[in-house]
């Protein structure tokens, strides 16, 4: 027997939004307030709301810098971590969209979700990951550029992005609305061919904003 529960909403819910617009919210919020945390040199560090939205519009501008247009797929092969979140939201706040694929993926799965994505940028965590992304590269046409995150990805982003100004950035985010595709989220290939779930902003959007209002 199936059962189902629903609450109704206790006020009505603005989700044509850039789920950016959740980070740069936290930062006119709690600006000074941590808000990522992460363990280094045998300790904790941390960035405040405002020095995360900051390192996000940077990555941002270094996408806009690269060419990547709004629609573009950009894909971040690596296991979780905060520049994967860094990376995440900025390919999402310039209206493009991130492909996440497992660093567990085989080369042959790589290959087909960067081809059926139609991935134009590729961030792979360490050199192994990479050697696996040049390994398919011929096969994949649409790819122009790798990045390894442990040698400098982050940095080398923000390089490109030098020359676009604050404007254009803001542009591209205002351009990226709810029904814009945020990320297409692929299975792990355990049961075949992975599938690309294909979620908007305003998936996201409605999903965070609903819950907030029963959470205490």
């Amino acid at each position: 027997m199936v059962k189902e529960f629903t609450n109704p909403l206790k006020e009505p819910i603005d989700d044509d939004i850039n789920l950016f617009d959740f980070l740069d919210r936290r930062a006119q919020r709690d600006p000074d307030g941590s808000t990522v945390e992460y363990k280094a040199d045998g300790g904790w560090k941390s960035f405040s709301a405002t020095q995360f939205r900051d390192l996000v519009i940077a990555l941002g501008k270094g996408l806009i810098g690269l060419g990547v247009k709004k629609g573009d797929a950009v894909s971040i092969v690596s296991r979780t971590r905060w520049e994967w979140t860094a990376l995440d939201m900025a390919i999402m706040a310039v209206g493009a969209l991130t492909v996440p694929v497992y660093e567990t993926n085989s080369d042959a799965q790589v290959s087909w979700i960067f081809n059926d994505s139609q991935a134009t940028i590729a961030f792979a965590e360490d050199d192994g990951q990479r050697d696996k992304i040049e390994s398919i590269h011929d096969e994949v046409q649409s790819l122009r550029k790798v990045f390894v995150i442990d040698a400098g990805a982050l940095e080398a982003l923000q390089a490109y992005g030098k020359e676009v100004s604050d404007e254009e950035f803001w542009a591209r985010k205002n351009d990226a609305h709810g029904d814009d595709l945020a990320t297409i989220v692929y299975t792990s290939g355990s049961t075949g061919t992975p599938k690309g779930v294909e979620l908007s902003h305003r998936n996201l959007a409605f999903l965070c904003l609903s819950a907030m209002q029963y959470m205490p």
